[in-house]
């Protein structure tokens, strides 16, 4: 998840009491990564068959950063034998112009790297 821009963290500090900047700034990202939670866990039923299950719970973190960079930190420190993204696109034309993220994460990973067509949105 991108981090709160530095505009955005001075907005806040210029018109709230210090304490209070701190706590909206928390309660914002607190809100944004529930979101992406809600997001990532609807993503996955939306994507299983009917009936099939994981035979264990996905495991979701949510972490503030780069996504590329963070990506990439966690392959390493996970020890991962693969990186698998999502694409939403599935023509060729589409391939080629592959988002800004994954095309760091394709140039920078150390392991494989993966790209899967998804289902797209009804």
């Amino acid at each position: 998840m991108e981090p709160i821009s530095e505009l955005t963290e001075d907005i806040i500090e210029d018109y709230l009491p210090e304490k209070l900047s701190k706590k909206h700034s928390e309660q914002i990202m607190q809100s944004r990564k529930q979101r992406i939670t809600e997001r990532i866990e609807s993503f996955v039923q939306s994507e299983l068959e009917a009936g099939v299950s994981l035979p264990k719970p996905a495991i979701i973190k949510v972490s503030i950063g780069q996504p590329h960079k963070i990506i990439l930190d966690k392959a390493k420190t996970m020890a991962a034998d693969m990186i698998v993204m999502g694409d939403r696109e599935s023509n060729s034309i589409s391939r080629i112009f592959l988002g800004s993220t994954a095309q760091k994460v394709i140039h920078q990973s150390q392991v494989p790297v993966l790209i899967v067509p998804l289902r797209k949105e009804k």
